[in-house]
């Protein structure tokens, strides 16, 4: 074990220290021969050789220690005696501790080596111990020894390139250094791993939405997270002081913020119970504030407790919404009058209500089994539903998910019964499927259909049949204003005033009439599609004494005065020119019938934007025929057709994109305002 130990030792020491192992070594080997001897000649009682040993061997144990007590209080020049006997000792167990890991070595008191064990000289990689301590190689720099004291220390050096991590202890034997050294840097680095591994949990564990505190077996807090702050709104500095667990169970309890308890003391003691367990426990806090927190316990291996707390207020609440939307869902869909069939990616039925069962006689129990398309398809087959009439939705559920389309179509069955349905892809690829029972609907349809039809040719006869009057009412009316105008300009003979005062009133009457029939006939024409629009520029001027001349005589037989108010700017309008003067010669025309004798009618034409507008008041009763060209009047139950020439405005309005409308201004006076592009639409 230990090499070349230098004793510098007078020579008087040296013999009495020689003289006194002889007489031992004598002794002892005495003691064997004479066992050997007596085991090897006769037989005797081994118990009293053994006895006889033992009481010599402690006779001689107790001279011994006599003659050591002796010697050691006599004083040597260089070296003590327990010296002797502790270098002894190592010799004696020097086998076992050179098989020891541990690195060993004696230095003087100027820490130059004086002896070192194996696993120092293989640290070194030099298999000569001797040359090792000649040189005073040194794994430990000689000021870093000069440093330690008799405690452990840690020392990082540095041997043969590697980096060495040693934990030395020092003890001084008789001005002697003695060092114990054990290689820990690979538990260093293990610690170093274990450190970085735990700062990248606690980084990770800062990051999750779940609140975490770690709490050490002194129950005081360790770790928290982010989470765990704005969970339970606590001071970060407090924290930070490390409070004890049962702290913050009173904080929580003062902010409510724990469930209420009715012995919160007991409560505290079962809660704090999981310090000295070791399996994991689960509780749900049901807070007063209205929060709903899942508290898990896990007590960690090296003692203490990491708290969990995950809150699932949002969560279920939203659960709860969820459920409470499937329920609103589930019932709107079970009492729909339309059957409703979802069918999943496999072909399988994954949801229906009891108006599909009900629409094609399945039994709900069978349904209930999430049958095949397929299967459902036979079932129906066998009910005398013809299989072919589902060909296009079988091929559709059956397709690939891309190849899934939105479909509608009709399934007529047997008893003229008639089923629309309408398919909808779903964001996962199911189909859902509406089925409507739409027989009375049909009927319905063709019936008026049928009674459209009818109509329509109706309306063709009447347009036919007024045409054909109108016609022939021309010819004849056409024959009696010629001739009251032939009579009126005294051709064949002068005639008396009255007869003249009749020949006029003969002739305005012809001439209304004649107005009469050409609304009859323009009505007739835009009713039939007939009538088509010859665009020019007007010049609205002229178009308005063109009109004022046609209508003097009426003017003159009532007595009404006309006041033409126009916008200086407009001068054209791009329109047709019979339906511009129709409509303004039929505006003034209703208004003066309507109106009483010596009476005066002003009509506006403004510009605003891009139309022109027409406005005219008066006290008139011929709004309302707008709308019904064929009116009855209250005071004698007479039928009236004033509100032809109305109706003829608003259709030539309208087909010229224009609008027309009832107003009234502050006299409370009613008036009808047209409102007209000057521009030609493209939309027409």
């Amino acid at each position: 074990m230990l090499e070349s130990i230098h004793l510098s030792n007078s020579i008087n020491g040296g013999n009495l220290i020689f003289l006194i192992l002889s007489i031992s070594l004598i002794i002892s080997l005495s003691i064997i021969i004479i066992c050997f001897y007596f085991y090897n000649t006769k037989p005797i009682n081994k118990r009293k050789i053994t006895i006889a040993i033992k009481r010599k061997y402690k006779e001689l144990n107790s001279c011994l220690i006599k003659t050591f007590n002796c010697i050691k209080n006599l004083r040597f020049p260089t070296i003590e005696f327990n010296l002797i006997f502790f270098i002894w000792n190592i010799f004696v167990i020097k086998k076992n501790l050179d098989s020891l890991p541990l690195i060993m070595w004696v230095a003087d008191k100027d820490n130059k080596l004086i002896a070192i064990n194996k696993t120092y000289a293989k640290i070194l990689n030099i298999k000569d111990k001797r040359y090792i301590i000649k040189n005073n190689i040194q794994i430990i720099q000689k000021n870093e020894l000069s440093a330690i004291t008799t405690e452990k220390i840690r020392l990082k050096t540095v041997v043969n390139g590697s980096r060495y991590i040693y934990e030395v202890t020092k003890f001084i034997r008789y001005n002697k250094n003695c060092y114990i050294a054990i290689d820990v840097t690979n538990r260093e680095d293990q610690f170093e791993i274990l450190n970085k591994q735990v700062l990248a949990h606690q980084h990770l564990l800062d990051k999750i939405t779940t609140a975490v505190a770690i709490f050490s077996q002194e129950k005081k807090i360790n770790f928290y997270n982010e989470a765990y702050v704005k969970l339970w709104r606590i001071n970060e500095e407090w924290l930070q002081s490390n409070p004890s667990d049962i702290e913050i169970l009173d904080y929580l309890r003062n902010k409510n913020q724990i469930p209420d308890q009715i012995d919160y003391k007991k409560w505290r003691s079962d809660y704090l119970k999981i310090y000295e367990f070791d399996t994991n426990s689960e509780e749900w806090w049901h807070t007063p504030d209205g929060k709903s927190i899942r508290l898990l316990k896990q007590p960690n291996p090296i003692g203490g407790v990491t708290y969990l707390y995950e809150d699932l207020t949002e969560k279920l609440n939203l659960q709860s919404d969820y459920n409470t939307l499937y329920t609103i869902q589930k019932q709107t869909i079970e009492n729909l009058y339309e059957g409703i069939a979802l069918f999943g990616t496999d072909g399988k039925l994954k949801l229906y209500n009891p108006s599909f069962a009900k629409l094609w006689n399945l039994e709900i129990n069978y349904l209930d089994e999430g049958p095949h398309i397929e299967s459902i398809i036979n079932i129906l087959e066998e009910n005398g539903v013809n299989k072919d009439l589902w060909s296009n939705i079988y091929n559709n559920i059956i397709s690939s998910e891309n190849d899934r389309v939105a479909i509608t179509g009709e399934i007529k069955v047997k008893n003229d019964k008639t089923i629309n349905y309408r398919s909808v892809i779903l964001p996962d690829s199911a189909v859902l499927y509406s089925f409507n029972d739409i027989t009375d609907k049909t009927k319905v349809e063709d019936a008026l259909r049928e009674k459209n039809k009818a109509l329509i040719d109706a309306g063709n006869i009447k347009n036919t049949f007024m045409g054909h009057i109108s016609y022939e009412l021309r010819a004849p009316l056409t024959n009696i204003i010629g001739f009251s105008e032939i009579l009126s300009n005294q051709n064949f003979g002068k005639i008396n005033k009255k007869q003249a005062d009749y020949l006029n009133d003969i002739q305005i009457s012809s001439k209304e009439l004649h107005s009469l029939i050409d609304d009859i006939l323009d009505l007739t024409a835009i009713d039939s599609g007939g009538l088509k629009l010859n665009y020019e520029n007007i010049k609205i001027q002229e178009s308005l004494d063109i009109i004022k001349s046609d209508i003097h005589s009426t003017l003159g037989f009532n007595n009404i005065k006309i006041i033409f108010d126009i916008d200086n700017p407009i001068q054209e309008i791009e329109m047709d020119k019979y339906c511009f003067q129709k409509i303004i010669r039929n505006l003034l025309t209703t208004t003066i019938n309507s109106s009483p004798p010596n009476n005066k009618i002003e009509l506006k034409i403004y510009k605003k934007n891009n139309h022109i507008e027409i406005v005219t008041y008066d006290q008139w009763q011929g709004i309302a025929t707008i709308i019904n060209p064929i009116s009855t009047k209250t005071d004698n139950n007479e039928f009236t057709a004033t509100g032809i020439g109305l109706s003829i405005i608003k259709r030539f309005v309208e087909i010229h994109n224009g609008e027309i409308s009832i107003i009234n201004n502050n006299n409370n006076d009613f008036g009808v305002r047209i409102r007209l592009p000057i521009k030609r639409q493209n939309n027409l």
